[in-house]
């Protein structure tokens, strides 16, 4: 019988306010609220969005931007906020000098010395409220688990610092693990970070790696935890219809959604593209999209909701799902098409070939050409690998490596183990 546990602290970015671009955590939480009698999230930031239904075990705190005062108001002078913190001077300077003292680059560290000052004077504010929600439920066995390896790591580590009393586990993703992607190639307060938590999961192989090769004195304590996808359907792929190629990410910068729209020029035979998401870059995309050939056409959906997303997956043929990022860590895009029997091609980034193979599609290299994909999407077109027998091949991978069910029960006894 799988293990239980008496309360679990969740601690996220926004979730579940922006449950439609978190679908993970949707997926998680249903799990996670079998395997605890109490689940009570902690989102960092609150958004206006309404909450949507939740189990019934599960309760938000929204955490004050400012610590209570006296009255029961909150200070709101830069004067009154570091009053209410005075208690947390001396860890303070504990902090600041441990990881100055254990970053790899000091330069780096002086550079962002300015952010990382206010950065964790923030987090010590919001952890005088933290400390007091805690001991509301203190002589319960509790786990403490980070969804992003990111501020609540940081405030968990400064609280388990002064008390002693608690332990935390994190999840890490893409840019809570790579420090490129980071002002001056540093992430403040990863040593801090490491050193406190009991385990870091993060979702890929890749990141594994690059966190144990970064921080070799943390190996031990840092595990790859796959995410995964609930089985929801096969897509009705019908080999006599139109080509059908389908994307979906959001239209920024660093999805690359341009090499799509302008591959498409350069591709000879018949084909519909679909692109899921919305994003600054769509009116961009559109344009790209314009002087097609007639035989190409472009059906970009922007915002839809996540029934109508499940919708398409289950009701038109697809023959390929493409996904051209610069950095990934391991795209939950990539295993939900995968679910659905659908081939995949994706540039060789992060976590990626852990889910793009010869047993699933495609794997295209980092820096690729518009051309070179239209080369590759022709190639597959004729292959193999778009057949129905191959599908199946691709569905059984899924779930052998990213079932939902499997995967999150299993991120559990893990995280019960830790803690």
């Amino acid at each position: 019988m799988a293990q239980t546990c008496d309360l679990l602290y969740l601690f996220t970015q926004h979730y579940p306010y922006d449950s439609e671009s978190n679908h993970w955590q949707d997926i998680e939480l249903r799990i996670l609220a079998r395997r605890f009698k109490k689940v009570l999230i902690l989102p960092y930031r609150k958004k206006e969005n309404q909450l949507p239904p939740l189990p019934s075990n599960v309760e938000v705190i929204d955490l004050p931007q400012a610590c209570p005062a006296k009255g029961g108001e909150m200070y709101s002078s830069r004067f009154g906020r570091l009053l209410s913190c005075i208690k947390f001077l001396v860890p303070f300077f504990r902090v600041m000098f441990f990881e100055f003292f254990h970053c790899k680059s000091k330069i780096k560290f002086l550079k962002v010395l300015p952010y990382a000052k206010s950065f964790l004077l923030q987090i010590m504010e919001k952890s005088v409220r933290l400390e007091e929600i805690i001991g509301r439920h203190a002589g319960q066995r509790a786990v403490f688990y980070a969804s992003w390896f990111d501020e609540w790591a940081t405030m968990l580590a400064l609280i388990k610092m002064k008390t002693k009393n608690y332990g935390f586990v994190s999840r890490a993703h893409g840019y809570d693990v790579y420090e490129e992607r980071w002002t001056h190639g540093i992430i403040p307060f990863r040593n801090f970070q490491l050193e406190m938590a009991d385990k870091v999961f993060p979702d890929s192989k890749r990141g594994t790696e690059y966190l144990k090769e970064q921080y070799p004195r943390f190996s031990k304590k840092i595990s790859c935890a796959h995410l995964g996808t609930p089985d929801m359907d096969t897509n009705p792929f019908n080999p006599d219809e139109c080509f059908t190629l389908l994307s979906c990410s959001a239209l920024i910068p660093l999805k690359r959604v341009h090499l799509i729209a302008e591959a498409l020029r350069h591709c000879n035979f018949p084909l519909r593209w679909i692109h899921i998401g919305k994003g600054p870059l769509l009116g961009d995309i559109r344009l790209k999209t314009k002087n097609l050939p007639g035989s190409i056409e472009a059906e970009l959906t922007g915002y839809i909701t996540r029934d109508e997303i499940l919708a398409i997956y289950s009701t038109r043929s697809v023959n390929l799902f493409i996904h051209t990022s610069e950095t990934e860590g391991l795209p939950g895009v990539l295993m939900e098409a995968a679910s659905f029997g659908i081939p995949l091609m994706g540039c060789n980034v992060g976590g990626v070939p852990e889910i793009i193979n010869d047993e699933t599609g495609i794997l295209l290299p980092k820096e690729i050409t518009p051309e070179e994909i239209a080369g590759a999407i022709a190639s597959f077109k004729n292959s193999r690998k778009n057949t129905g027998e191959f599908r199946r091949g691709v569905r059984e991978f899924w779930k052998k490596n990213f079932n939902a069910e499997v995967n999150y029960n299993r991120f559990i006894d893990g995280i019960l183990i830790s803690s």
